[in-house]
């Protein structure tokens, strides 16, 4: 009767008072196993006190005669040890629980603690003694996870498949097969399909949203911008409380050069979601497109003073140093580069080779070799810095250590293009014309071959309104953002082309020509 009561203290949310009839439970039947695990599934879900809970786990075991209330109390303890990464005592505990009842849901529990711990052989064992048990969409989808893990792609469509079989109505499998088109197979156009599925049966907003966001994501990448817009648009109807979809479209927004709707959409994300430091950077960037430089720099100040992380906040100290270099406010830039090379834990050479770029722009040529040097020193497989090096060397017109850097970009990574087509410049600006034709075809056989149709044009002192969302790539993965322009390979075919013509060399240069014809010219070429 004290049990039945404490439910409805529970539902009534009157926890003192279910505490105390949980507790009067247990002095009343001292060896009943059963008032010992409800009252530690009470700590666990109302009241989040985890160690009071394992105490009366320990107690429900050791007291019981009953094999259900044993195994109810391990598995739940269990539950503990995974939510706290514990998940070789989780195992432990699931063992146990099987010996006493061979259940689906253990043997799926287990699985999941062999797959936390990238145990996949045991985790497929225990998701495949489940499924026999108890045929489940949920078993068979996390059983495909396993098996992409271990890239066997094959078994894993095979579950992705049947786990739709057997729930054709739910949005969760279709949007968990479409991802792994998108992400593993490469395949946008089964994904697309599965997408659609999935929001044409969703009961859940939730797996709704994650269709469409997910959709407007292959069609960023097929640069379909606008339909990426109208997807991101019905997320924010579904959702308008959630930052991501604000910031997607404001992304979208920009990348078409509707600036105003982008710097509205970046502003609503901060609104909603003001710790992400990262989105205080996409309107600061926004601004810089739009050649709106002094609220640039605000909003790149706010990302500093918004990052919560130590290396988020230098992060940006570096992106607003590139941001000063770029509008030649050169000691600004060298106090922000000195701020993190000063406060980094352990030392960055990426930030020594921005400093280095900024000492090149101030003629210090000195202190920026120094500073090359160092970048090289801490990472000497980056070709960015070699790259950036042999720009220098470019300015300066020693054209034997820029081409030296030139090709130890190429004994670092031969299939990199940048470093060929850098190579073609320098031996056309010596009228070695038949050389720069050599390394220009070797510079279009790599983007031929790329993912990528561009390179980087870079150029440390490339003025301000020259960059634009369509022609710049942001590269945040060298940790900071650094614009830099980029080159079609329809531009690379215009330069053989013209030195095929110089050379007189007419059949080839309309070859190139006529190559360019026939490639689809989705932007315009610069």
């Amino acid at each position: 009767y004290y049990d039945d009561r404490s439910d409805c203290y529970i539902a009534m949310e009157d926890y003192t008072n279910a505490l105390k009839d949980l507790d009067r439970a247990i002095e009343l039947s001292p060896d009943d196993a059963f008032y010992y695990n409800n009252r530690a599934d009470f700590y666990v879900d109302y009241l989040n006190q985890d160690d009071k809970a394992l105490l009366d786990y320990a107690k429900a075991i050791s007291v019981s005669t009953d094999n259900w209330q044993t195994m109810r109390a391990l598995n739940n303890r269990s539950l503990i040890y995974r939510s706290g990464g514990e998940h070789e005592l989780a195992i432990k505990e699931y063992t146990q629980a099987i010996e006493i009842l061979e259940d689906h849901l253990l043997f799926n529990n287990r699985g999941e603690s062999y797959e936390a711990i990238q145990d996949y052989d045991n985790a497929i064992a225990d998701f495949t003694k489940a499924i026999e048990l108890n045929p489940s969409s949920s078993y068979y989808d996390d059983r495909s996870d396993c098996y992409i893990a271990m890239e066997d792609y094959t078994n894993a469509l095979k579950d992705l498949d049947r786990a739709i079989d057997l729930s054709p109505n739910d949005a969760l499998y279709y949007n968990n097969r479409a991802d792994f088109y998108k992400n593993y197979m490469k395949q946008s156009d089964k994904a697309l399909l599965d997408y659609a599925k999935a929001i044409s049966v969703s009961t859940d907003d939730w797996q709704t949203a994650r269709g469409l966001n997910n959709r407007a994501l292959i069609y960023e990448k097929q640069e379909k911008h606008e339909l990426a817009i109208k997807e991101y648009s019905k997320c924010i109807d579904i959702k308008p409380d959630e930052a991501l979809y604000w910031s997607n479209r404001g992304l979208r927004y920009r990348m078409i050069e509707n600036y105003r709707n982008a710097v509205r959409d970046f502003k609503k994300a901060i609104e909603l979601d003001s710790s992400s430091s990262f989105r205080y950077n996409y309107l600061a960037n926004t601004y810089f497109f739009m050649k709106d430089y002094k609220n640039a720099e605000l909003a790149y100040t706010e990302s500093i003073n918004n990052a919560i992380e130590v290396y988020d906040k230098l992060k940006w100290y570096l992106v607003r140093a590139h941001f000063y270099i770029l509008y030649k406010k050169y000691d600004l830039a060298l106090e922000d580069c000195n701020y993190v090379i000063n406060n980094l834990p352990e030392p960055n050479s990426f930030a020594y080779s921005i400093r280095a770029d900024l000492f090149v722009l101030m003629e210090k040529y000195d202190k920026a070799i120094s500073d090359f040097n160092k970048a090289i020193e801490i990472d000497p497989e980056d070709n960015d810095i070699f790259l950036r090096r042999s720009r220098m060397y470019n300015k300066l017109k020693d054209y034997e250590n820029e081409s030296k850097d030139h090709f130890q970009i190429i004994k670092l990574n031969e299939s990199d293009p940048e470093p060929y087509y850098y190579l073609s410049l320098l031996y056309l600006k010596q009228e070695k014309n038949w050389k720069a034709i050599t390394y220009l075809t070797k510079a279009i056989d790599r983007l031929e071959n790329s993912t990528s149709a561009w390179i980087t044009n870079y150029s440390i002192d490339t003025p301000l309104s020259e960059y634009t969302p369509a022609n710049t790539k942001e590269l945040y993965g060298r940790n900071a953002w650094a614009p830099c322009l980029l080159v079609d390979i329809n531009a690379l075919y215009i330069k053989r082309a013209e030195i095929y013509k110089i050379e007189e060399e007419l059949m080839l240069m309309c070859e190139d020509y006529q190559k360019i014809c026939d490639l689809p010219l989705e932007r315009d070429n610069f």
